[in-house]
């Protein structure tokens, strides 16, 4: 055999190694399943607060609470909890799963940390001295999918809302720039009267990866190649002799 008919033997061999390989490949993985759209919510917990006609600062921090705030942090801002998620159609329970957001989610979407904070109750917001300093946070960082996006207005609102249903906010204020040093997470107190969320856990279910390749298709990957290898290393040695 000569080397021009043996490169094209060799060839010709890889080719139709690497076809098998495709073919099974194609075979293991099963396309991913179409996006459908997001059935409605069916609890009362979920739903939008009615504002009146000239809502306060307190309902309208309410508000927007609902729409930026709630789908992560809870209707009652305890957090992503188990509790809190099954509120969720069956299939958008695991926020962490592929196609959501974990490792790979939707077109234009994000990925979740692992653990989403509560923002209401004994131990949440602590780490705020005062409203100021928690309004300069979520300025910068809020909402997780769009940071700083909302208006100055809608942040003091969120934070005066938090503010109240933390109980430490003083009874009329309306929370700005001005006072809002006066406004202490730190001095919380147990006995307040404030509606607290109740304690739930934390997340249980273990954040999906997304389905990555099963071992088949790497052991597919693997005996390709070998195949490969082994038709041109004795391809070569048959033209050597």
């Amino acid at each position: 055999m000569t080397i021009d008919n043996m490169k094209g033997t060799a060839g010709r061999r890889l080719l139709a190694a690497l076809f098998v390989l495709g073919a099974g490949a194609g075979w293991v993985l099963d396309p991913p399943p179409p996006r459908t759209p997001v059935p409605p919510m069916s609890s009362p917990r979920l739903d939008p607060p009615t504002l009146p006609a000239n809502p306060s600062q307190l309902e309208r921090g309410g508000y927007a609470f609902w729409l930026y705030c709630l789908p992560c942090h809870g209707d009652q801002g305890q957090g992503l909890t188990d509790e809190f998620r099954l509120l969720y159609p069956a299939d958008h329970q695991n926020c962490w799963a592929s196609g959501c957001h974990g490792e790979r989610p939707y077109p234009n979407g994000w990925t979740l940390p692992s653990h989403v904070p509560a923002i209401v109750g004994p131990e949440a917001l602590r780490s705020y001295a005062t409203a100021a300093s928690l309004y300069t946070f979520i300025r910068a960082a809020m909402p997780f999918e769009a940071p700083g996006s909302l208006d100055s207005e809608t942040y003091w609102d969120v934070v005066a809302y938090l503010a109240e249903k933390n109980g430490v906010l003083p009874e009329g204020m309306v929370v700005s720039p001005d006072n809002s040093d006066e406004v202490r997470f730190a001095d919380f107190a147990a006995g307040s009267s404030a509606e607290l969320a109740t304690p739930t856990s934390l997340p249980t279910l273990p954040p999906a990866t997304g389905p990555g390749h099963p071992p088949l298709f790497w052991g597919l990957v693997i005996l390709g190649i070998s195949l490969a290898g082994l038709l041109l290393v004795r391809d070569w040695r048959v033209a050597s002799e």
